[in-house]
């Protein structure tokens, strides 16, 4: 689940770096960019600033929801809500992308047939042809940018600019 860099402030400002690694794990996260909102599927209800919103950066752990889609093997991304980050943009595919985790710990990601595409650092992908990703690629969903950080990333941006 995508929600706002506020939302862990309190955490970032109580915890060392390492226990808010142990609260929150510490898979890959995603680092989202403001996006177009001009449908009402997009108006995403925020309470205490916790859920993401289109007009503030949101960030969301790649990992499975508890209680989420079908697909064991894979963390979904689209903008429907059953998936395992729901990015509710107008131009994200109802089931976008996927994301591979690896047992070595290694991330892959492909497209997943989506009408407008993905890209990672400005490389379209082709569809269902998974490809490797590492922390610091960019990401493209559409139109949405998106950033792989790991968790001491997540912290340092937050202790630095919370409200972002």
């Amino acid at each position: 689940m995508l929600r706002t860099l506020y939302s862990y402030f309190g955490d970032v400002m109580r915890l060392s770096i390492e226990e808010f690694a142990e609260r929150h794990g510490d898979a890959p996260w995603l680092i989202v960019e403001p996006y177009a909102q001009d449908t009402e599927e997009t108006r995403v209800a925020t309470v205490s600033g916790s859920k993401a919103t289109p007009t503030q950066r949101s960030v969301g752990r790649i990992q499975k929801r508890e209680g989420g889609n079908a697909f064991s093997n894979m963390v979904t991304l689209g903008r429907m809500p059953n998936n395992d980050i729901h990015l509710p943009a107008p131009d994200v595919s109802g089931f976008h992308a996927y994301f591979l985790i690896q047992p070595d710990g290694s991330l892959q990601l492909s497209d997943a047939n989506s009408s407008f595409g993905t890209t990672v650092d400005g490389v379209r992908l082709e569809s269902q042809k998974p490809v490797p990703i590492v922390v610091g690629q960019t990401i493209q969903f559409a139109t949405v940018q998106a950033r792989l950080v790991d968790v001491g990333e997540v912290f340092e941006h937050i202790k630095v600019r919370p409200r972002e």
